[in-house]
């Protein structure tokens, strides 16, 4: 959280200073949504959160207010595009459908995991849904000076469900998900880095998180990958890993 408070920032200061320096630029920034805090229904219009140094959907709020500024002021320079958590093919530790519950499934080794709760809905976006929606904004002028929210493959399911569709696909039995809760977080934080910057975001995978992307597919007229289309990507994408093995 330290490093985000320090860095990013300057970051967005430097890509905003970048990209004023010719007239007709155009910067679309890739974001996420912590800036709303862990809730459900996302659209946005929904309010954000207070700004904070303390913790890392506080600094995304001071972001979203240097991004909001240069919309204020010039709004045909700039787009944003958000997205919830991720997953899809070459995304392996950084999602959380990724190593530890994909390739768990796949292998068939460990038994798959998650942090928080595996019963409550969580949206994902498909990184190609989110690539063609960069792609997308950069090129459509009726854009420009909003924040947007990408189409998401996977609405109102929960970890549980993903996980167990995904073996049904996979054709493997190892679809049971064990899950780390609240007191493993912060009983584990103390020995692993991961899990300590993981605390703060628990509200994020405890409580229903959904978002509400169809401002993007109406204007653009698209959709996102199909559910089904977009998990059997990722399992053909981790046999894949192991047959090169």
């Amino acid at each position: 959280m330290k490093y985000w408070a320090k860095h990013w920032p300057v970051v967005v200061d430097n890509l905003l200073l970048a990209s004023s320096q010719k007239e007709g630029q155009k910067l679309v920034f890739c974001d996420n949504l912590y800036a709303y805090g862990p809730t459900t229904n996302i659209s946005p219009s929904s309010s954000i959160i207070s700004a904070s140094d303390r913790s890392k959907p506080g600094i995304r709020v001071h972001l979203r207010n240097k991004l909001q500024q240069r919309m204020n002021d010039k709004p045909e320079s700039i787009a944003v595009v958000g997205g919830a958590d991720f997953f899809g093919p070459y995304v392996t530790n950084a999602s959380f459908l990724g190593d530890t519950i994909t390739k768990a499934i796949v292998e068939g080794k460990p038994s798959p995991i998650c942090l928080g709760s595996s019963s409550v809905i969580h949206d994902f976006c498909y990184v190609p849904d989110f690539a063609r929606a960069l792609y997308t904004v950069s090129i459509n002028d009726k854009a420009n000076g909003k924040f947007w929210i990408c189409p998401h493959a996977i609405h109102n399911r929960t970890i549980e469900q993903i996980a167990s569709d995904m073996a049904r696909m996979a054709e493997s039995k190892n679809g049971t998900v064990t899950v780390y809760g609240g007191w493993s977080v912060r009983l584990l934080g103390f020995f692993m880095g991961f899990m300590s910057a993981m605390i703060e975001m628990l509200p994020f995978w405890t409580k229903a998180y959904s978002v509400d992307d169809s401002d993007f597919c109406k204007t653009f007229g698209t959709q996102a990958t199909s559910y089904e289309d977009a998990l059997w990507a990722y399992i053909e994408f981790y046999r894949s890993l192991d047959s090169s093995k």
